[in-house]
C-alpha cells in the first residue's frame, strides 16, 4: 500500500487542509444547496495568522483503498473514523528564508470508535505557515516534528504550498511545481514533485449535523511525481466563511498502477480561541 495524502499535508499530518487549503457529488450525505457569483476573500480569515489564537477542529472521516486487481470499492461501506488537532500558534519565526512566519504546535486528538473524545498527545508537530491579510492568502513552508533524539521535516520549496482567497468565482490559479523535500536531522532524504491547479468553484451553503453552513467551495487538482509512482488526485474543499476552516471535503486519488484511494470527511466540532464556530 502506498502512503496516503490526505490534504495538502504529504508526512506529518491533516492539518493544511483543515486550514482551507476530493470528487465533489460523494459528500457522504450532505447536502450542497445553492451558489451565487462571488470572490472567494469572505473565508480567510486572519485571526488565523496572529500569535496565540488556538484553533480546535474535529473530524470523522471514512475511506476506503481498492488495488489494481480488486472491484472499486464503495465509501457506503466503509465505517467511520474519528480524530482531531488542537493547533496554538506560538511565535514569529524565520523558516527556511522566510520571515514573518507563524510557528504553531499541533496536537493530536484520539477518540473512540463512537466518536467520544478520550485524550490529547502532549507532544505534537510544528507547522510554519506565512499569512498575508492585505493579499489574503497563506503559504505553507514545511513541518518539523522530534521524535525521541531524531528530528523529521518536510519543506515546501521553492516557495511554500500557497493557497489564495482573493478570487472570483469559476477562476483557477495554477502554481509552479512545488519540490517536497523530506530531512532527517537536517540531511535531505527525498524530493517529490507536486503539481498543482486550484480552482474556487464558487459560494454554496451545507449541511452538516443539522447545521448551515456558508462556504467557499474550491477544487485542488494535483498531479505527484516520485522515482517510484506517478498520481493524480482531486480534493474539493468545502471553506467555512468567516473561519477560514474545511468544514467539509472529498478526495480521489488514482496512481499509475490503478490503485485508488477515495475519502469524504466532515466536522464534528471546532472552535477558534475557545469560541464554536
Amino acid at each position: 500500500m502506498k502512503f496516503i495524502k490526505q490534504g495538502s499535508a504529504i508526512a506529518l499530518g491533516l492539518v493544511i487542509s483543515a486550514c482551507g487549503g476530493g470528487g465533489s457529488s460523494d459528500t457522504g450525505g450532505s447536502g450542497a444547496e445553492g451558489a451565487s457569483l462571488s470572490n472567494a476573500s469572505s473565508c480567510y480569515n486572519p485571526q488565523r495568522g496572529q500569535v496565540g489564537t488556538t484553533v480546535t477542529y474535529d473530524y470523522a472521516i471514512r475511506s476506503v483503498s481498492t488495488l489494481p486487481s480488486e472491484e472499486e470499492k464503495s465509501l457506503d461501506d466503509a465505517e467511520w473514523r474519528y480524530y482531531g488537532y488542537h493547533i496554538i500558534n506560538e511565535s514569529i519565526v524565520s523558516y527556511s528564508g522566510n520571515d514573518g512566519v507563524i510557528q504553531s504546535l499541533s496536537l493530536y486528538r484520539y477518540f473512540d470508535g463512537d466518536g467520544n473524545f478520550t485524550s490529547q498527545e502532549e507532544n505534537g508537530f510544528f507547522e510554519y505557515t506565512q499569512y498575508d491579510d492585505d493579499e489574503r492568502s497563506q503559504t505553507h513552508f514545511g513541518y518539523k516534528q522530534e521524535i525521541g533524539s531524531r528530528t523529521y521535516e518536510e519543506q515546501y520549496l521553492p516557495s511554500g504550498w500557497k493557497m489564495s482567497y482573493d478570487v472570483d468565482e469559476g477562476n483557477e490559479i495554477s502554481l509552479d511545481s512545488i519540490t517536497t523535500r523530506y530531512f532527517i536531522d537536517g540531511v535531505g532524504q527525498s524530493d517529490t514533485t507536486v503539481d498543482v491547479a486550484m480552482k474556487f468553484i464558487g459560494k454554496e451553503s451545507i449541511t452538516l449535523n443539522g447545521t448551515v453552513y456558508q462556504t467557499c467551495k474550491f477544487e485542488e487538482k494535483t498531479v505527484t511525481t516520485t522515482p517510484d509512482f506517478t498520481s493524480e488526485t482531486t480534493y474539493v474543499s468545502y471553506v467555512g466563511e468567516g473561519n477560514g476552516i474545511t468544514l467539509m471535503s472529498t478526495r480521489f486519488r488514482e496512481w499509475d498502477d490503478g490503485e485508488t484511494y477515495r475519502s469524504v470527511r466532515q466536522i464534528t466540532g471546532a472552535s477558534i480561541n475557545g469560541e464554536p464556530i
